[in-house]
């Protein structure tokens, strides 16, 4: 969805960032012999540049954290100007709470 300028739609996608390098690292090995120490981190960039191009408003990153012993925490970050809108957002589609600072 492409946003014009001046409104106020949001488009915003969250991202599972443990999964994405994940992928990224498998499929450069995958494309090329020795596709060198970044490929991946090259590869997570051009596709989060890409989902800008495609209109993208925010965009979040949810990763795994794995704290002492074998628990994990599933955070998402995502970095705006307008985070009071983007909580609302969240709590609306996603029936999720936000927490920002």
């Amino acid at each position: 969805m492409l946003v014009e300028p001046g409104s106020t739609t949001m488009d915003i996608h969250l991202v599972d960032g443990t999964y994405e390098l994940f992928r990224q690292h498998f499929g450069q090995a995958a494309r090329h012999e020795s596709p060198g120490p970044l490929a991946a981190a090259a590869g997570v960039v051009a596709s989060t540049l890409q989902l800008v191009a495609d209109g993208a408003t925010h965009i979040g990153v949810a990763s795994d954290h794995v704290l002492e012993g074998p628990s994990a925490v599933r955070t998402a970050t995502i970095i705006t100007n307008e985070p009071e809108k983007v909580s609302a957002a969240l709590s609306e589609q996603l029936g999720r709470g936000a927490t920002f600072w």
